[in-house]
C-alpha cells in the first residue's frame, strides 16, 4: 500500500450535496409515498400523478445522461 493510500483512508462520509438529496428523498416517502401506499397496494393500482411526482423529483435520472434527458450525473458509492 503506497504512502499516499494509507493517508487517505476509505471512508463512507456522504457529502453536502449527497445529504441533501437523501434529505429530500426521506422528506418525499414521508409526505408522498407513505400516506398511499396501503391504500395503493390493497388497490393493486398507482394513485393518480405519482410517477409524474417521482420523475419531478428525478432521482432515477441521476445516472442518464444529459442527451436523452439524464441529469449526467455519475452514481456515487455512497
Amino acid at each position: 500500500m503506497s504512502a499516499q493510500a494509507q493517508e487517505r483512508p476509505f471512508h463512507l462520509t456522504r457529502e453536502v450535496d449527497q445529504r441533501m438529496k437523501q434529505d429530500t428523498l426521506q422528506r418525499f416517502a414521508n409526505n408522498r409515498i407513505r400516506t398511499v401506499a396501503k391504500r395503493a397496494d390493497q388497490a393493486g393500482i398507482v394513485p393518480e400523478g405519482f410517477y409524474d411526482n417521482c420523475a419531478e423529483l428525478g432521482p432515477a435520472l441521476l445516472p442518464i445522461h444529459e442527451a436523452p434527458g439524464g441529469a449526467g450525473m455519475a452514481r456515487p458509492p455512497v
